[in-house]
């Protein structure tokens, strides 16, 4: 099971990702794939637009920690890239209870 927790406390964005969806065999698991493309989108959507004054970025396998501190002029931008993100996190967690669990503390529209 992949557990995602979002949360925004005192100005800082944070995504972690924890474990495995055991959907399918690895290379085949489409709830893996799409819980990386989504995790790739908001990485490359804040570093692409240089949108945080500051941002650490841990990666190993099964294990991801996004933490986005906005730029004060960008933290509107960087609130939307992480709604459209969370978005699809509860869309793949409606349909894959079994392998998502997803908690979200903070981050509103």
């Amino acid at each position: 099971m992949i557990c995602i927790e979002m949360s925004q406390k005192s100005g800082v964005y944070t995504l972690k990702t924890q474990g495995h969806a055991e959907y399918a065999e690895p290379g085949k698991d489409i709830v893996c794939a799409a819980v990386s493309i989504l995790v790739f989108t908001l990485i490359e959507s804040i570093d692409e637009r240089d949108l945080s004054e500051r941002s650490v970025i841990e990666q190993e396998s099964g294990k991801v920690l996004v933490s986005v501190k906005p730029k004060q002029s960008t933290e509107v931008k960087i609130r939307a890239v992480f709604e459209v993100i969370k978005n699809g996190f509860l869309l793949l967690e409606k349909n894959y209870k079994k392998n998502i669990i997803f908690l979200c503390v903070g981050v509103r529209e």
